[in-house]
C-alpha cells in the first residue's frame, strides 16, 4: 500500500482532538479503533499501573506495504490472508521465533503482481516484538513398544465409555498425556463432535492428528531442521529472561494466559485448572490470530472501508453487542484477562457470548470459527498434538473450509472496495512520479569529479564484481574496437558518476 493521499482540511477548535472515520484518506494509521465510549475508556485508562520505562533503540526499515485485513474485498480474501499470516508465523516458530503481537494491524492483504491483479496474500507484520533462541526441546516419542499393554486396556476402558478407537489413537494421547491418555481421547471426541462406531472406530486421521506428510516437512525442510514432523525440536525459552517494561501484544488479542503470565491445563467439567510454569509460544500467537477474526466478524457488516456495524455507530444499538466488544476486546486488563479466561473455563459459552454475535455477513465462517476454538481448548487442556502442531491443525482447518464459503465477486461492495484500491493504487503512483520530477528539477546538477586512482580491468572470465560491494567503482573501459586514444596510452575513457 502507497501513501496515502494528504487529507482535506478540517477546522479543529483549539484544545479538541479532530475525529477520523475510517474512510477518511489517513485514518487507516489508526489500524485498532476502540468501539468502548471515549469517557469509560479514558476513565480505565487512567486507573492503570505505570510500568518502568525501558530503552528501546528505534529503526525504521522500508519495505513492500499492504492494506490492513479488515479492509478484505471478500471471504475468500479474508480466509486467504489468515492461511498466508498463519504460514509466515510457521516459518518463524520453525527458527526459533516467535512473533508475540499479532493483532488486526499487523496481519496485511499484499497483491501478488501489483493492485490491478485483483490475485492476493496475506503477511505477518512488525516482528519489533518477537523472541528467538536457538535452543530447542525434542517431542515425545510417538511410539514405544512398552506401551502395548497399556495400550490394549486403554481401547477396552473407551469401550466403556460407548468410545470405539484404534490402539494408534491412544498411543497419540499417551504421548503427551500418559495416564490422562483416556481422559484426552474422551474430551477430544466431545469436542470435536466425531461420529464413531464399531464399523467407523475413531482414528489419528480422523482426530487430525496425522500431520507427518503435512505443510509442515515442506517449511521446516526449508530451515536448519532436517527431520520428520514428529521429531521436530519445540523451540525452547526456559532460560529466557524477561525484558522489563509493559507485556508485549496488542491487548484486545492478547492470549489470558499471556496476560496473566500463568500456563493452565483446563478442565472444563471441574471448572477449575492446574497451574504450571508459563511460556510465550506459537498456541498463544495462534489465540490472538483467532481474536483478530472474531473482533472483525463482531464489528464489521461486509468487505472493504467504512464497514464498521450500524449497532456500533449509533447511541441507541443494541447494548448487549456493545458489552460483548467491551468485555472481551476494550475492557482493561484484568477484565479482558478474566473474560476469556473464563470463556476457556466454560468453552460452551463461546457460542452465546461470542459467535452468537457474528454479523450475519459472516455466517459461513462460523464452523470454522467453532473448529478453531475446539483446537485451542484441546491444546490448553492437555498441551498434546493439537498444543505441538497448533499450525498445521488450524492451517487445516481453514483450508478445509473455503470450499464451503459462498463467493461474492459481483456484491457491490466488494467491486467498490477493488475500485478503491486501484484508485489509490494510480493516485499514489501519480503522486510519487510529481514529487520525484520536482526532486529532481530542484536538485543542482553538479558533475561528480572521480578520484585519480588505476583502474584494473576485470577479464570476462573473472567473477562479476557487485555494485555493492565496497571495491566496486562505476570507472569502465569501453569495450569496443581500441581508438587512437587508447592506442595512444590515453587512460580509458570515463563514464559520469550516477
Amino acid at each position: 500500500m502507497l501513501p496515502n493521499p494528504p487529507p482535506p482540511e478540517v477546522p479543529v477548535s483549539a484544545g479538541t482532538k479532530r475525529h477520523l472515520e475510517e474512510n477518511q484518506p489517513d485514518a487507516e494509521p489508526f489500524l485498532h479503533m476502540k468501539l468502548t465510549p471515549d469517557q469509560v475508556y479514558d476513565l480505565e485508562l487512567a486507573q492503570r499501573p505505570r510500568y518502568e520505562l525501558v530503552n528501546r533503540i528505534h529503526t525504521e526499515i522500508l519495505m513492500p506495504a499492504g492494506i490492513v485485513v479488515k479492509s478484505f474485498c471478500h471471504l475468500h480474501e479474508l480466509i486467504h490472508t489468515f492461511i498466508g499470516g498463519i504460514k509466515e508465523h510457521l516459518r518463524g516458530h520453525s527458527k526459533g521465533i516467535v512473533h508475540r503481537d499479532v493483532s488486526v494491524g499487523n496481519l496485511l492483504i499484499f497483491p501478488v503482481t501489483t493492485w490491478d491483479n485483483e490475485k492476493t496474500f496475506g503477511r505477518l507484520m512488525d516482528w519489533d516484538h518477537a523472541m528467538i533462541t536457538h535452543k530447542y526441546i525434542n517431542l515425545p516419542s510417538q511410539y514405544d513398544s512398552r506401551w502395548s499393554k497399556y495400550l490394549s486396556s486403554a481401547v477396552g476402558m473407551l469401550r466403556d465409555f460407548k468410545i470405539c478407537a484404534t490402539e494408534q489413537v491412544v498411543g497419540e494421547t499417551y504421548r503427551y498425556s500418559g495416564e490422562y491418555s483416556v481422559t484426552y481421547t474422551k474430551h477430544a471426541t466431545k469436542m470435536l463432535k466425531i461420529l464413531h462406531s464399531e464399523e467407523n472406530p475413531l482414528t489419528v486421521a480422523r482426530l487430525g492428528w496425522d500431520h507427518e506428510v503435512s505443510l509442515h516437512l515442506a517449511i521446516y525442510r526449508d530451515t536448519h531442521h532436517d527431520t520428520d514432523l514428529q521429531d521436530i525440536p519445540w523451540p525452547n525459552f526456559e532460560h529466557r529472561v524477561p525484558q522489563k517494561g509493559e507485556r508485549t501484544g496488542t491487548l484486545p488479542f492478547i492470549s489470558p494466559e499471556v496476560l496473566s503470565q500463568v500456563s493452565m491445563y483446563y478442565d472444563a467439567d471441574a471448572g477449575d485448572s492446574e497451574e504450571e510454569e508459563f511460556r510465550h509460544n506459537s498456541v498463544h500467537d495462534l489465540e490472538s490470530f483467532l481474536w483478530v477474526l472474531v473482533h472483525i466478524c463482531l464489528t464489521r457488516k461486509g468487505p472493504g472501508i467504512n464497514m464498521v456495524r450500524d449497532e456500533l455507530t449509533s447511541d441507541t444499538g443494541p447494548w448487549q453487542l456493545r458489552d460483548i466488544i467491551r468485555n472481551y476486546f476494550d475492557a482493561d486488563e484484568h477484565t479482558l484477562k478474566e473474560k476469556k479466561r473464563g470463556l476457556f473455563q466454560t468453552p460452551k459459552t463461546f457460542e452465546t457470548n461470542i459467535i452468537a454475535y457474528f454479523h450475519p455477513y459472516f455466517d459461513s465462517l462460523k464452523p470454522l470459527v467453532r473448529k478453531w476454538w475446539a483446537r485451542l481448548c484441546l491444546a490448553y487442556r492437555y498441551h498434546g498434538n493439537e498444543y505441538y502442531h497448533i499450525h498445521s491443525h488450524i492451517l487445516r482447518i481453514l483450508n478445509d473450509a473455503l470450499p464451503t464459503i459462498p463467493r461474492s465477486d459481483n456484491d457491490p461492495d466488494t467491486v467498490a472496495e477493488i475500485r478503491r484500491r486501484k484508485e489509490h493504487h494510480q493516485r499514489s503512483l501519480e503522486m510519487i512520479a510529481t514529487l520525484h520530477a520536482q526532486a529532481n528539477k530542484e536538485a543542482p546538477q553538479a558533475e561528480v569529479q572521480m578520484p585519480q586512482t588505476e583502474i584494473v580491468t576485470t577479464p570476462p572470465s573473472s567473477p562479476v564484481i557487485c555494485e555493492a560491494s565496497p571495491g566496486y567503482r562505476r570507472l569502465v573501459t569501453d569495450d569496443t574496437t581500441p581508438t587512437s586514444d587508447s592506442e595512444s596510452g590515453s587512460p580509458p575513457r570515463k563514464r559520469q558518476a550516477r
